[in-house]
């Protein structure tokens, strides 16, 4: 998967036609969920505050950075990356929710559309599994709140 995007849309109708095999799918909808669900975990452990530590101590490294950078060179331009790191974390976090839910919707949009009128056995489970995913999708976030900016 290197330098590729594992949940790229224009991947999904060839993957869903594979009517004898929905699992490859099921399983890239399920991840794609389960990973936004996880970076939001705020149980035991806090997923979410360790995510949330992890961004405000690379900010923290980023503005110390830039304040040396440009206590070191008065005269030149300033750099400004401590603060673009602050607003470049949130929307990128707001970034991977909406393409996952692109991601999963569009999925769920071609497996029904091959599935819908499919007559082997295991159709009506994936389709109950699907709109499973679909009702998830609501309240799919991960709390940014406490990233320092």
């Amino acid at each position: 998967m290197r330098g590729n995007n594992p949940i790229a849309l224009d991947r999904l109708p060839g993957l869903a036609q594979d009517k004898a095999n929905p699992g490859y799918v099921l399983t890239r909808l399920r991840a794609a969920i389960g990973l936004i669900r996880y970076l939001n975990y705020q149980g035991t452990p806090n997923v979410n505050q360790r995510l949330t530590n992890i961004i405000n101590n690379a900010g923290e490294q980023w503005r110390l950075g830039q304040d040396q950078w440009n206590a070191a060179n008065p005269g030149g331009p300033r750099v400004l990356i401590g603060d673009f790191w602050e607003e470049w974390t949130v929307d990128f976090f707001q970034w991977l929710i909406s393409h996952t839910r692109d991601f999963v919707t569009e999925g769920i949009k071609q497996m029904t559309r091959y599935l819908g009128v499919a007559t082997n056995d295991n159709a009506p489970q994936v389709l109950e599994i699907l709109r499973v995913f679909s009702d998830e999708l609501t309240g799919l976030e991960i709390d940014t709140r406490g990233f320092d900016g």
